[in-house]
């Protein structure tokens, strides 16, 4: 199974729609993707963070999956509730 930096690189490379679907549908069963997607692309999920400098996709390795989940989990369950604000955040 691909990690979900490569995925999201596939999809990067490419411009075609039906490229993305495909690509998409073959990586249907990947639950951390959808639950990138998700985290991403809610309009209701607001996590109150002005700027902060994006790492590259190139800096991460395909290991990083774990790390990507944790991150989602601080981001959902701390920075969106505003359990964690400020400097802190």
């Amino acid at each position: 199974m691909s990690s979900v930096i490569d995925i999201l690189e596939l999809l990067e490379s490419d411009n075609s729609r039906l490229f993305k679907e495909e690509l998409l549908e073959t990586h249907s069963g990947n639950d951390l993707l959808k639950r990138v997607f998700v985290t991403v692309g809610d309009p209701y999920i607001n996590f109150y963070v002005n700027k902060f400098k994006m790492p590259t996709a190139s800096s991460f390795t395909p290991e990083d999956d774990a790390v990507i989940s944790n991150f989602l989990d601080f981001i959902t369950e701390s920075l969106s509730p505003r359990r964690v604000t400020g400097n802190a955040a």
